[in-house]
């Protein structure tokens, strides 16, 4: 079993006037990714379930070539953050995902090797670290660790459809915009 939390968007983003400078500042909250794995040596590849979730199944095969006979196995994971709104939903289910199958193969898996597998696969948020952290989300490395977040009540409204890099939540999709519906969001971190 391995797990991450996500994050309630960042507390800060942006560029360092340095070369890779972008980062972030987290902002984790308690909403968790859970990835199991079984070990099977007889498959040679790795069904993932849900089967949507394609990256997870990418670095799973990438720590299975680290592991000397291992070939194959059934990675699970079941996530309460929701997709596509920009909590870094992807980001926990691979962090579990690196935890999961390293506990199954038992190798060992520092965040900063953890880093480095991540890399491979897409730029991620700094959710393999505890607390908050400063985060090259873009080179996958720490910048700074920043402590411990106080308790608090982050309240947050879901207006409809993903977040994508080229919309925000301040423009929902057109049947969301035209009917008003809005679904709060209560977390506390």
């Amino acid at each position: 079993m391995g797990t991450a939390y996500g994050t309630f968007g960042e507390l800060l983003q942006g560029e360092l006037p340095e070369e890779a400078g972008d980062f972030l500042v987290t902002l984790p909250v308690a909403r968790w990714a859970r990835a199991s794995f079984r070990c099977d040596p007889a498959m040679g590849d790795v069904i993932v379930r849900p089967s949507h979730k394609e990256k997870t199944r990418r670095l799973a095969c990438l720590i299975l070539e680290e592991a000397p006979g291992a070939t194959g196995g059934v990675l699970t994971v079941n996530s309460v953050i929701p997709e596509g709104k920009g909590l870094a939903s992807s980001s926990a289910d691979l962090v579990a995902t690196a935890r999961a199958v390293g506990r199954a193969l038992r190798l060992d898996m520092p965040p900063a090797r953890i880093e480095g597998l991540l890399r491979l696969i897409e730029p991620t948020d700094g959710v393999l670290y505890p607390g908050i952290v400063a985060f090259h989300h873009r080179a996958v490395r720490l910048r700074a660790m920043l402590g411990p977040l106080p308790a608090m009540l982050v309240v947050g409204v879901d207006e409809g459809g993903p977040w994508t890099r080229s919309t925000s939540t301040a423009y929902p999709s057109r049947s969301r915009r035209r009917t008003g519906v809005s679904t709060p969001t209560c977390w506390t971190g």
